[in-house]
């Protein structure tokens, strides 16, 4: 695989309800999560892993209050700048037809569980078919999804571009050495992934 470019990642959480453990990394309080961007041209496939300062901790919530299997990605506007100009002049040196088929804007406000805290003032934007990895290598088990939601969030402490996925509740082998979040989209899906980012900015100005 070839390097195209790391930048700092801010926020990234995943729950399994069924083990009660949070694989977590937050930059606000403390961590150093970076991105890093990789292309696989064997396999057409953009790899995104989020890696360094990855922690697995005890679940807080309630699973039997509504705690869900998911994961939660944010990142800032400056990280977004960032990860735009890694990605752009990738996306445009692809000589392959793009998926640009009108798709549904799903809508993914909602709270963990009824007393919890809701999001900030939400705009969806898409999904995309992606295979989202979260690997707790520590405990040696990895869970995926095959699907990732996009939106834009407004916080009174600032704007956050989301990606969200519901995973699956199947316990799989550990997909690698360290505790990481793992993207992998396909290179027909980076037009409309490099445009909500895009989409997300007008939204945000």
């Amino acid at each position: 695989m070839k390097l195209l470019g790391r930048c700092k990642a801010q926020y990234a959480s995943n729950l399994v309800a069924s083990k009660k453990l949070v694989l977590r990394t937050d930059r606000d309080r403390g961590d150093n999560p970076f991105i890093d961007f990789y292309s696989n041209e064997a396999d057409q496939k953009l790899v995104i892993k989020i890696l360094n300062t990855v922690y697995i901790e005890d679940m807080n919530s309630n699973p039997a209050r509504g705690a869900k299997n998911r994961t939660d990605i944010h990142f800032n506007e400056s990280q977004l700048d960032a990860i735009i100009n890694i990605l752009s002049p990738f996306i445009d040196s692809l000589s392959i037809t793009f998926d640009d088929a009108p798709r549904s804007t799903p809508d993914p406000t909602g709270m963990e569980y009824p007393n919890g805290l809701p999001l900030g003032k939400t705009k969806p934007i898409t999904w995309i078919p992606a295979r989202m990895i979260v690997n707790y290598a520590d405990k040696d088990f990895s869970i995926e999804a095959t699907k990732i939601y996009i939106d834009a969030e407004k916080y009174t402490r600032g704007n956050k571009f989301h990606l969200g996925a519901n995973m699956s509740t199947t316990i799989l082998n550990k997909a690698g050495s360290i505790n990481s979040f793992e993207l992998l989209v396909g290179y027909s899906q980076l037009k409309r992934f490099l445009h909500t980012m895009n989409v997300a900015k007008m939204w945000f100005a």
